[in-house]
């Protein structure tokens, strides 16, 4: 019989050796190394994202908030939903990786670049009419 001080150093063991071999908490959402969150991510509004436990703010744009209204040829829309819903597809196609840019805020919420299967997502809602670039942040989106 093996004591039960041993069985715990085995059992911490195997769990490095399979961290090491990146076979433990690399594959779960949200989890990857500092700076950085990757998974499947959610629509929180139209410029947040939510991977994991991660709440990220795309840096760099700004879209449109909840009770904005839009015009387009003369006809009010509610653009808010559809960045929502644009935002959403962008996202849904594969897992999303964000870079987290500086400290969290007081909530624990993170500024972000974010991209899914090779594509900018901050820069494909600004070039999509989604969002604007947010000139005092970053000229990337310019």
């Amino acid at each position: 019989m093996v004591p039960e001080s041993t069985s715990m150093s085995l059992a911490r063991l195997a769990a490095a050796a399979l961290l090491a071999l990146g076979l433990g908490a690399a594959t779960t959402a949200g989890a990857q190394t500092p700076g950085e969150v990757t998974g499947r991510a959610r629509a929180v509004n139209a410029d947040t994202i939510q991977v994991g436990s991660a709440y990220v703010f795309l840096y760099g744009i700004e879209s449109m908030e909840r009770n904005q209204m839009c015009v387009k040829d003369g006809v009010p829309w509610a653009c808010y939903d559809y960045s929502v819903r644009a935002l959403e597809t962008i996202i849904d196609v594969a897992p999303v990786t964000c870079a987290l840019i500086g400290e969290p805020d007081y909530l624990g919420r993170s500024l972000g670049t974010c991209t899914v299967a090779g594509k900018n997502v901050n820069e494909t809602l600004v070039r999509q009419g989604f969002a604007f670039a947010k000139r005092d942040e970053t000229l990337d989106y310019v």
